[in-house]
């Protein structure tokens, strides 16, 4: 069809152009001619002449139409039905709509290739710029485009392309509103010949944080390996030596003991909180009744809490859960030995189970020492100890509240704490039920 209206288009203008030249000669020649034969009517004559060749091109044009019509009429879609057609041309009609056919649907193809690449770049957390070999920007995503309005990251970005088109691999790191970004520049090449360049922007700032966070990890569990490590082989060196009285020795020994369950307590720390931060599942999910596991892990701390006479209550409803019942237990638990560890004498650690507005709810409150506000958002990372002389004495390992946040992450939960320094904590697990 495309084919036929450009037919047509073609041979009405030539028609057109054709029947106004023969007019306008035809029309010379008359002027000439009145010119010669009726020398005194110059005026009269040429109006007659423009008047008689406008009319001759208003006829050129109605019958360029005409004839380009007819013409091409043979070649409808049509013509085949009503007998009206070129025979000589019907092999050469048949190639051109297919071909026309092909074009078509290659076009629809491209163009759906195209709107796919649109949506998908679109939608990239990473930024992308291509751009042809005359740095003429083809495509850019949105990411890229708010990179490309800075000014020092929009330079960045046209000089790793200028080198990219220049057929380098290149790589910058920027900061771009305190976040780290690799950008990677490549050449694009057809036929071994460079005909764009395509830019990558990478945001690693989660990457650089994970880094910098196994860093600080293996510091500080090399220095809590190492304390209690260091005591250990002090005392058996001094008890090896003969340097320590008959007397003294059952001491050194209860410091021994005392030293290696705190070391076993944080190897059995590491790997619970490593085996939910590995996103494994090494429990298979069950029915849980919360009720019942928090009044085991009220069991387990209150040989502690009489010592520090600390008074221990469980109230709510029975509320069940499906997950893990050994994590949900070390949530609990952990969050009730440190509601113990760290309150006062005469204390009061208040555990309730029920049922909230978005699923089962767990809350831990104490009469404690409480939190200075500056520690609040930091008090669930690895190893994080708000009084680090306090929590040597009670033999706290620093990843009793992580090991919560990563157990809570595990069944999908939510966690919150407040704190008023002086007063007291409470604690409070929503789990979907």
């Amino acid at each position: 069809m495309k084919r036929k209206v450009y037919l047509r288009k073609r041979i009405a203008l030539t028609v057109f152009l054709v029947t106004a030249a023969l007019s306008a000669l035809v029309a010379v020649t008359a002027l000439l001619l009145l010119l010669l034969l009726l020398p005194d009517a110059r005026l009269w004559a040429s109006a007659a002449v423009a008047a008689s060749f406008a009319l001759s091109l208003l006829l050129a044009l109605l019958l360029s139409r005409v004839f380009a019509k007819r013409l091409v009429l043979p070649l409808g879609e049509g013509a085949k039905d009503t007998g009206v057609s070129y025979t000589e041309l019907s092999h050469l009609y048949e190639l051109l709509e297919k071909q026309d056919a092909a074009i078509e649907k290659q076009l629809l193809s491209a163009r759906r290739r195209q709107e796919e690449f649109r949506v998908l770049s679109e939608n990239m957390d990473e930024g992308l710029v291509v751009v042809d070999r005359h740095g003429r920007v083809v495509s850019a995503n949105a990411v890229a485009r708010a990179f490309m309005e800075e000014g020092n990251e929009g330079d960045a970005i046209t000089e790793i392309l200028d080198v990219a088109r220049a057929g380098r691999h290149n790589e910058r790191n920027v900061v771009h509103e305190g976040r780290y970004y690799r950008m990677i520049g490549s050449p694009v090449l057809q036929n071994e010949s460079i005909v764009g360049a395509v830019a990558l922007l990478l945001d690693e700032t989660e990457k650089r944080s994970m880094e910098q966070y196994r860093k600080e990890f293996t510091a500080n569990v090399s220095h809590e390996l190492k304390t209690p490590l260091t005591s250990i082989s002090g005392f058996a060196e001094l008890l090896k030596n003969g340097m320590v009285a008959p007397d003294d020795v059952p001491e050194f020994a209860a410091d021994i003991y005392a030293e290696a369950r705190r070391l076993l307590t944080l190897v059995n720390d590491i790997i619970r909180l490593s085996r939910l931060e590995d996103g494994s599942r090494p429990y298979e999910n069950s029915e849980v009744d919360l009720y019942a596991t928090a009044e085991a892990a009220l069991s387990t701390v209150r040989p502690a809490a009489e010592r520090m006479g600390v008074t221990l209550s469980l109230e709510g409803t029975r509320e069940t859960v499906m997950g893990a019942e050994p994590i949900l237990y070390d949530v609990i638990y952990n969050l009730c030995d440190n509601a113990v560890k760290y309150n006062r004498e005469g204390g009061f650690v208040r555990v309730y189970v029920g049922e909230g507005e978005t699923g089962a709810v767990i809350s831990v409150e104490d009469g404690g020492i409480g939190i200075h506000a500056e520690h609040i958002d930091r008090i669930f990372e690895r190893f994080y100890r708000v009084d680090k002389s306090h929590s040597k004495e009670i033999g706290g390992t620093g990843l009793g509240l992580s090991i919560v946040r990563h157990g809570v992450a595990y069944h999908d939960g939510e966690v919150s704490l407040t704190s008023t320094f002086g007063v007291g904590t409470k604690v409070t697990v929503t789990l979907k039920k």
